[in-house]
């Protein structure tokens, strides 16, 4: 069987060009006759990855075998039981059938050379037709000269004439017709099933080893029979099944070979996507790219947010919100001065956003937004007292840290808020109101925001 090889992709990433060629593939054919791509570029890159790697291995075994029949041919005959016909060139039968297994001899060798030879003189596609060619002749040169019986009855002779000296009485220079049937079937065989052939070509070989038995068979006579459309119609019937199996064969081949290379590609594709967005300026592309933006901003904010909630001392009489968790959504339900117990509540919320984060990202780790002299910052707000103469400085400040760290996301964070999200306000959440409040020395959350923001991370960004 003919295996499936293809080139591993490494070192830098395909170029993206190269790699959309996936809608070709997608888009790509098998014409119904002839068996092959209807794209000619895919064509050729399939006889490259399937066909070239193995055909020269698999003809080899066929050139050996060849010149040891030719060897065998020419210097023996019957088991060596009569003159070597190489020394035999007394009648026209006998020089044909001569030269014909030398052309043999000397054809298996240039193929053979070509085959190992490292420089590759006949490559890809081209070799595949010379094989073929080099096959097709051989075949006709075989069964017209190299056959005792058919290269006589050519000439006029009686086989026993040119090919019958040393021959013991009774003995017949010609073997029977079920050889050559058995090793005319056998090539086509050999060549449908365990070399990497194309069926256009097979369908050539197949013709040649059909039309030459049965045209010589009706013209010439057999020797076994007077009657040769019985053997004939064996051998045609005997190629058709080989060949009807090709086909099939090689029609699965193609699937594989295209179903692979979408398959490499679009995993190419996806990593170059990937690179090219994590590389831009100018932000997400993607609804996946902006929520997972999103979700990270408001993840690594809320974390800040709580580490300067633990830190909180000193802020004068402080209220912060107490909330429960009923069916994944935060409710209001209380104001009291715990801290520990509002600290909890912040922590609740982000640890919702990081679970739809995981999920999102499949990542274990989360890299932060926020860098660290902006968590310093942050902490340095909720240490103060902010009177409504900083209110609007911190407010600035705050909205340029936010778009410090969607940076780092390429997120434009004011496009994603005017256009993407217009009906979530959680950069005005975020900037001004948190912000503001915690500075100021009570948390005041609007239910309603958080709510939709939180129903928003854990439900339509995790779909």
């Amino acid at each position: 069987m003919c295996s499936l090889q293809v080139e591993t992709f490494e070192g830098e990433h395909m170029d993206i060009d190269e790699i959309q060629r996936e809608d070709e593939l997608e888009k790509v054919r098998v014409t119904k006759w002839s068996m092959e791509f209807d794209n000619d570029d895919i064509e050729a890159e399939y006889v490259e990855t399937v066909i070239s790697p193995t055909m020269r291995t698999r003809i080899i075994p066929v050139a050996a075998a060849l010149f040891a029949y030719s060897l065998y041919s020419l210097a023996f005959s019957e088991w060596f039981d009569s003159t070597p016909y190489i020394t035999q060139w007394h009648t026209a039968a006998n020089t044909l059938f001569n030269l014909s297994w030398i052309y043999h001899i000397l054809s298996s060798i240039a193929i053979f050379a070509v085959s190992i030879i490292p420089t590759r003189i006949v490559r890809g596609q081209d070799f595949e037709i010379v094989s073929q060619i080099w096959l097709n002749i051989g075949i006709w040169v075989g069964v017209l000269f190299g056959n005792r019986w058919r290269c006589a009855k050519i000439f006029g002779y009686d086989p026993i004439e040119p090919f019958g000296n040393g021959l013991d009485d009774g003995a017949l220079p010609y073997s029977s017709d079920a050889d050559l049937l058995l090793i005319l079937n056998g090539i086509v065989t050999y060549f449908c099933v365990w070399t990497p052939t194309r069926v256009r070509l097979s369908i050539s070989l197949a013709i040649s080893v059909c039309l030459s038995y049965s045209a010589t068979g009706f013209i010439l006579g057999l020797p076994d029979t007077d009657n040769p459309l019985t053997q004939s119609i064996m051998l045609i019937v005997l190629v058709s099944m080989v060949v009807s199996g090709k086909v099939h064969l090689e029609r699965s081949i193609r699937q594989q070979f295209v179903a692979f290379n979408i398959s490499v590609r679009r995993t190419k594709l996806l990593e170059v996507a990937v690179d090219t967005l994590r590389n831009a300026n100018d932000g997400p592309t993607t609804n996946f790219e902006k929520a997972f933006a999103d979700i990270g901003s408001a993840l690594n904010l809320l974390e800040t947010f709580n580490l300067g909630l633990q830190r909180d001392t000193g802020v004068g009489s402080t209220r912060r919100l107490g909330s429960s968790k009923a069916s994944g959504i935060l409710r209001r339900h209380s104001f009291t001065s715990d801290t520990e117990r509002d600290s909890d509540q912040i922590i609740e919320a982000t640890k919702l956003i990081r679970e739809s984060f995981k999920i999102l990202s499949r990542r274990t780790s989360i890299d932060r937004v926020v860098s660290h002299s902006s968590i310093l910052f942050f902490c340095s707000l909720v240490s103060l007292r902010a009177t409504s103469t900083r209110l609007e400085d911190i407010t600035a400040k705050a909205s340029d840290m936010l778009q410090t760290a969607g940076q780092d996301f390429n997120l434009n964070l004011i496009e994603l808020q005017e256009i993407h999200l217009p009906d979530l306000p959680i950069l005005p959440l975020i900037a001004t109101q948190l912000i503001s409040v915690l500075a100021a020395g009570a948390l005041r959350i609007q239910e309603d925001i958080l709510n939709n923001f939180l129903s928003r991370v854990s439900g339509t960004y995790t779909e």
